[in-house]
Formats: structure tokens, sequence, C-alpha cells
């Protein structure tokens, strides 16, 4: 009820305030329409006469009355858009700044191709730049400058940004890093009842760590396949390269000796293990070998490979770790020596 009062106070004021207006207008009119003598005067001649009264410019009466009418409008038209929750926008009508704006069609901007269609920026005098993608921007958002504001957030009960493009669907970089991917839980996503479709990536976080997973078959809850972890390694495999050949550099090996192969080379970056191929030459006595960690010497507990007899060759596939540089270490155990090499036929990252 007190709003209801309110408004019909601002109406009659609006109404008093109208009429005012409108009894100025009529007047100035008059001012304008009339006409009379005026005083006598001695003109330049000297004779006397008359001369119209003072001089009424009727475009500035009618300027000032324009103007005073929209000043008692628009001020009408605050107490109004002050009371309204929003402004309803019929087609063709400007937007509102400042009010909801209900507008029953959609809105299209068209612009040059080598400019920005749409600018927004939450800084008065912010300077629009294109973002440093290779190509021209048709919507662009400018953010301020700090780093506290996003420049673009979208949101909804569906889907949050549904994006096309005829090359790509999304192209994204950044400074520190192009995409970043928030962790939507702790639970892997195969222990939801939610249905998803394959293809969707989500990444989930333990203890500080994120594990990256892809939906490979749709369903509820689907098929997950487990990409990426923080202790989880992807084999890569080569072409043998050899790194290590006793019979060019130090020489056979005997029981209780050890020696220290670097596996890596330049082509691998941070490896945690090595695929190997261990191969014994010219062998006496019998044996065996151990390729294993880099650690301090202590007994081994398992062979990589083992001979009985002089004269053999023999070869055996082993996965080693390594230590920081990419060094392994090779033991030797039993009465009898061999020559041994040392081929990498894979890593794993």
């Amino acid at each position: 009820m007190a709003d209801a009062k309110q408004m019909d106070d601002r109406i009659s004021a609006l109404e008093t305030l109208v009429a005012g207006q409108r009894a100025e207008i009529a007047r100035l009119r008059e001012l304008v329409g009339g006409g009379g003598a005026g005083p006598t005067s001695s003109g330049p001649d000297g004779n006397t006469g008359t001369h119209p009264g003072p001089v009424v410019d009727r475009r500035a009466v009618l300027r000032r009355a324009g103007s005073t009418a929209v000043g008692a409008v628009l001020g009408a038209g605050a107490v109004a858009l002050a009371a309204a929750p929003s402004a309803a926008a019929a087609t063709g009508d400007p937007l509102v700044l400042g009010q909801k704006n209900a507008a029953t069609f959609g809105t299209t901007l068209v612009a040059d191709l080598a400019v920005p269609t749409l600018t927004v920026s939450n800084e008065l005098d912010a300077t629009p730049t294109l973002p440093p993608l290779g190509e021209n921007g048709v919507v662009m958002a400018v953010e301020s400058g700090t780093t506290s504001m996003n420049g673009l957030a979208a949101g909804g009960p569906g889907d949050g940004v549904l994006a096309w493009g005829g090359r790509y669907g999304l192209v994204a970089t950044g400074n520190r890093a192009s995409i970043r991917l928030r962790a939507t839980g702790f639970e892997p996503p195969f222990l939801d009842d939610e249905a998803h479709v394959a293809g969707e990536l989500t990444v989930t976080e333990w203890e500080g760590q994120a594990q990256f997973w892809v939906c490979v078959v749709s369903g509820t809850p689907g098929g997950w396949r487990l990409i990426s972890e923080p202790d989880a390694t992807t084999f890569v495999p080569s072409a043998p390269v050899r790194v290590y050949d006793s019979r060019t550099s130090d020489g056979p090996i005997a029981g209780g000796q050890s020696r220290t192969i670097t596996l890596g080379h330049e082509i691998y970056r941070m490896p945690t293990a090595f695929m190997v191929n261990l191969t014994i030459v010219d062998t006496v006595g019998s044996g065996w070998l151990r390729i294993g960690m880099n650690e301090p010497p202590s007994p081994p507990t398992h062979s990589s490979i083992n001979w009985y007899g002089a004269g053999q060759i023999v070869a055996n596939c082993a996965v080693t770790l390594v230590d920081g540089q990419g060094r392994a270490r090779v033991d030797a155990g039993g009465p009898g020596r061999t020559q041994f090499v040392v081929d990498v036929s894979g890593v794993f990252l």
C-alpha cells in the first residue's frame, strides 16, 4: 500500500508540473504571436515616429520552450524509471543504460571484419587490442588492468559455452598457460551416476594432485580412461640406440664389479625409466648381470641375464629405473666375466 501511495503522489506531482509547463508554453506563444506599438523615439533624421516593440526571436523562444518542456518530461521520466524495475524496449527503441532492457527480438551487430564488432570494458579509458592469436576478433572483451578481473564469464543451467568454427571450435592462449581445467572433485567419474558422452574430459584432484580422465564410451556413468596422473608414465618406443659397448670402452666386467651407464640422450627429457636390450658377448666361465637403479652398491636381488659357459652371445630385454641424470648401474655376479652391450629401445616419461 505504501508503494501505491508513493506512486500516486509522484503521478500527482507530475500532472501539476506538466500543467505548469503547458501554461508557460501558452504564455510564450502569446508573446511570440502578439504585437503592438512601441514607444516613440527620435530617429537619426530628427523625425519622430514609432517602431515595433522589443524584438523577439521566435526561434529562441520556441527553443527555450522546448527545452523547458523536455526538462520537465525528462524529470518525470526519471521519477518513472526510479519506480520501474525494468525498461521494456520495443523493436527499434534505444537501450536504457543502468536498467534491465526487456527485448522482444534478438539484436545483431555488424561491423567491418578488420575491427572488433563489440568492445566491452570496465575501464573508462581502456584501449582495445586484438589478442595475439593471429586472427581478428568478432566479439571482443577487454579486461581491466588487474588480473583479478576476467575478460569473459559465462554460465547457465545447461552448457556454459558453446563454440563452433569452420577450422577450430576454440582457440585459447595465455601468458601463463593456454588453458586451465578446474578439478570437479576427488571421486573418479566412473563412480558417479551421471550420464556421460564419449569425448568428455574431466579433472579430479586427490591430496593436491590432479588426474585427467577421458570418456571413451557413452553411458551412465560411461567408460573412462585415465590419461594422466602425477605417478603415471607414458611409454615412448624408439629405434634401438646403442648407449654402451664394453668392447670399445672399459673391457669385460667380472663378478663383484659394477658400472654406471648413462642411458639418456638428447632426445629424451626427464625420463623415469628405460627399456633396454642387454647383450653379453665373449663370456668366460659362468655368471650373471643385473641392470637397475643407480643406487649405492647393495646385494642385487635379481639378475637380468645369465651365462654358463665360454664364448656365449645372449641377449635379453629389461626395464630399469634411472636417476635424475638418466643413469643406471650394471652389477656382475658369479666367478666368470663377460663383455656386454646396452641398447635403448624406449623410454617411460
